[in-house]
């Protein structure tokens, strides 16, 4: 179960970082989306909100797929001179929307899985505030979403806040999955 819980952190990890030189993406979201789900295939019979998440992620591999290619749209660009459009503001709520869902599931899974165990109170208050965090930043960033396309300063400056509280709010639940995995790690046997 170790294995499962770090390659959902790794692959948290890989959807979340973009670095990107011009428009080719080093670490694409492919790969991060399918290291959630076989992260998740390990601890899914355990939860039906981790099957959930697995669903969601499989959506967003297919999604991520003509992202790579340059199908779709893989961001929404806030910078003078890029336009972005009404297709790429979908498909950033979408994905948004997509992504809580995932998150979700996640978070709300391990706190079930926590109150479960009924040693890991901690735990569970942890996943609550995680995913509150998450869905408090993700639906700041829906509502938020349809201004960008005329976004002016304060709209930029708030964009700019959200998206970095989402963002940390993103490495919480990475650090989330890291603790499930220490709470709950079986000793390997000789």
């Amino acid at each position: 179960m170790r294995a499962a819980y770090s390659r959902l952190a790794w692959g948290l990890a890989l959807e979340l970082i973009d670095i990107r030189i011009q428009h080719f993406d080093i670490l694409p979201d492919v790969l991060g989306y399918l290291l959630i789900m076989i992260g998740l295939s390990g601890i899914q019979p355990q939860s039906k909100l981790f099957r959930v998440a697995w669903g969601t992620a499989g959506v967003q591999l297919l999604i991520s797929i003509p992202q790579l290619i340059g199908r779709l749209p893989s961001s929404l660009s806030l910078f003078p001179g890029e336009s972005s459009g009404v297709n790429d503001m979908i498909v950033s709520n979408v994905g948004t929307l997509l992504d809580l869902v995932m998150m979700y599931g996640i978070c709300i899974g391990i706190r079930e899985k926590a109150l479960s165990a009924e040693v890991c109170g901690d735990l569970a208050h942890m996943a609550l505030r995680v995913w509150q965090a998450v869905f408090g930043f993700g639906a700041a960033m829906l509502i938020l979403l349809p201004f960008a396309l005329n976004a002016g300063l304060v709209t930029g400056m708030l964009f700019l806040f959200f998206g970095l509280g989402d963002f940390i709010a993103s490495l919480w639940v990475i650090a989330l999955v890291r603790k499930t995995d220490r709470m709950f790690a079986v000793p390997d046997r000789l």
